[in-house]
């Protein structure tokens, strides 16, 4: 099949730097860790003027990749709005779009679920409290920043009968803020990332915006979430060409020692090689632990690879015993291919792990650019 039909392709810094230069609307990305969801934003020609993020790692990597975008390095729950507005020089109901991507252990369908509520423990470094809670500082800032769109991006856990209450509570957040909210889980596959990552998007629309647009809650999710494209791109599509690269076999070795002194190494080296569907270890361990350990073949799209599971060893190769190295990873996250890291391996793959897949984001982004935010210009004529 073509790649124009899963939407998959290889792109640099340059490139994003290139649609960003277009500056067709304004954003401002909290939880913005590395930069994925930026990097959406920016290939769907956006103008990403601030970032806030409280691990210095990550503002660290963001900055190493977008110098000119202004960084805030705190805690959500210490930011003031005036600090965005400071940073922006904009005011109320300036901005276009207000995005973040809160904290999703307490969501995860593979973690403890309510079991992890109302807790203080350590989380990405920091002992916090109730992050849990943490969407609903983003609404408190999100009220007086009155951006005109407001997305929000979480696991589909979420969406589930467990957390389903909790979700509830968010929506009437946004909706009394004076915003209407449509939310749907995509399939990063299907908007070209080689990635079979579901995450739900809650976008919020202001209501005075969706009144001049002609727009009611019933017509509100057709105007913001794309269409799918047909098919996934695959494992084949973004990686194999990396079996001949140096830099990436010499990273796999590291991988692949680590694997073999393990204790899963074992039972990695019983799976077969490029399966037709996925294996786990756990067909293969007598005890039947490590069904999360698994291994697709070159042509399907990658597992959901998480920030435990790369250096965890959860999504292992479609050939090698071990799991994807920084470069595979980039690309299975639709990262560009250039995409600056820093720290240490594992640290690296912790912040791919943790990102918002960049094309997945860029197809929403000019979704709502088209459909919300360009409309709504044209009737203000600004």
């Amino acid at each position: 099949f073509c790649m124009s039909e899963t939407g998959y392709k290889e792109y640099t810094l340059k490139d994003v730097r290139d649609s960003a230069d277009k500056k067709l609307f304004t954003v401002v990305s909290t939880f913005a860790g590395g930069g994925g969801s930026s990097t959406g934003y920016k290939l769907a020609g956006g103008h990403v003027l601030a970032m806030n993020e409280f691990q210095q790692i990550a503002c660290d990597t963001y900055s190493a990749n977008y110098p000119d975008t202004k960084t805030i390095c705190k805690d959500i729950r210490e930011l003031k709005v005036e600090e965005i507005f400071d940073a922006t020089n904009l005011g109320p109901r300036d901005l276009d779009i207000f995005d973040g991507s809160p904290p999703c252990p307490p969501f995860s369908m593979s973690g403890s679920k309510r079991k992890g509520w109302n807790k203080t423990k350590r989380v990405y470094g920091k002992v916090q409290t109730n992050i849990e809670d943490l969407t609903f500082d983003l609404i408190n800032l999100a009220k007086d920043v009155q951006s005109k769109v407001i997305v929000c991006e979480n696991v589909k856990g979420l969406t589930m009968n467990y957390a389903r209450d909790h979700m509830k509570k968010m929506i009437e957040g946004f909706e009394d803020i004076g915003y209407t909210v449509a939310h749907r889980v995509c399939n990063a596959s299907f908007h070209g990332v080689p990635q079979k990552r579901e995450r739900v998007f809650i976008v919020c629309v202001r209501n005075d915006v969706m009144e001049k647009l002609g727009l009611n809650i019933i017509s509100l999710a057709e105007k913001v979430f794309p269409v799918p494209y047909k098919l996934q791109p695959t494992q084949r599509d973004a990686i194999y060409h990396l079996l001949e690269d140096e830099d990436n076999l010499a990273e796999g070795k590291i991988l692949e020692d680590k694997m073999s002194g393990s204790t899963t190494g074992q039972w990695v080296k019983m799976m077969p090689k490029d399966p037709p569907k996925y294996v786990s270890v756990g067909d293969y361990n007598p005890k039947g632990n490590g069904f999360q350990t698994r291994r697709l073949g070159w042509n399907q799209a990658s597992n959901t690879i998480l920030e435990k599971g790369l250096m965890g060893q959860s999504h292992i190769h479609p050939i090698c015993d071990r799991g994807f190295t920084t470069q595979e990873a980039i690309r299975i996250m639709g990262l560009p291919i250039d995409f600056k890291l820093i720290g240490t391996l594992k640290q690296k793959q912790a912040r791919i792990g943790l990102m918002v897949a960049p094309p997945q984001l860029k197809r929403i982004a000019e979704t709502i650019y088209e459909n919300i935010l360009k409309p709504y210009k044209e009737i203000e004529n600004i």
